[in-house]
């Protein structure tokens, strides 16, 4: 993929070397060189930003990007970088026909401000980006899940934080392995919080 990526960057085929550039920062991402998969997607954010069109395709294709992207950027902390590259795409996030993609990106960018501090707006967020998610298929709800369940113990809405930790035991088959985990800290920090430690 590499040597392929390198390849395309130099020619006029913008998305093989978005294509490439995306396999490449995957790859990286895999064998958790994080620093590396961040640089390839980098690269490959610059060719869609200097090539992108106005279609709903290719706003689409930004966007998924960017919720792939996300991950690695969580990986890295850092989180301001990413809210306020979050924040500059909200408005064409929030353009999109494709319900799942846009809840994805209001989660990575709830995530985001919650890991800023900036809790109670990360909340707000949060609950439309769940309900987005609800609605399509493929998306991060499973980080969605665990943002909002730290947001409530940070917020003491420990009840409501409750709720939502019983519909992630209820789809845990369902769920991504690291939105799970993060899901259980979160509940664990509500035990702890409503003085249920011994049930962590």
């Amino acid at each position: 993929y590499e040597t392929l990526a390198f390849h395309f960057r130099h020619s006029s085929l913008h998305q093989k070397a978005i294509d490439y550039l995306r396999n490449s920062g995957r790859k990286s991402l895999n064998k958790y060189a994080v620093q590396e998969s961040h640089e390839y997607y980098q690269m490959g954010f610059q060719i869609l930003e200097q090539t992108r069109g106005d279609s709903e395709e290719e706003k689409l294709r930004l966007i998924d990007f960017l919720n792939e992207w996300g991950r690695v950027f969580y990986y890295r902390g850092d989180f301001r970088g990413m809210r306020k590259l979050f924040l500059e795409h909200e408005k064409l996030a929030e353009s999109l026909s494709d319900t799942g993609l846009a809840g994805s990106f209001y989660v990575w960018l709830s995530i985001s401000l919650f890991n800023s501090g900036r809790v109670k707006e990360a909340f707000g967020v949060n609950l439309k980006a769940l309900e987005m998610c609800q609605k399509g298929k493929n998306t991060a709800i499973d980080m969605g899940y665990a943002n909002i369940i730290w947001c409530c113990a940070e917020l003491n809405l420990l009840e409501k934080g409750m709720q939502y930790s019983e519909e992630v035991m209820a789809h845990k088959e369902e769920l991504d392995p690291m939105g799970y985990v993060l899901s259980l800290g979160g509940l664990g920090m509500i035990h702890i919080f409503k003085g249920d430690s011994q049930k962590n």
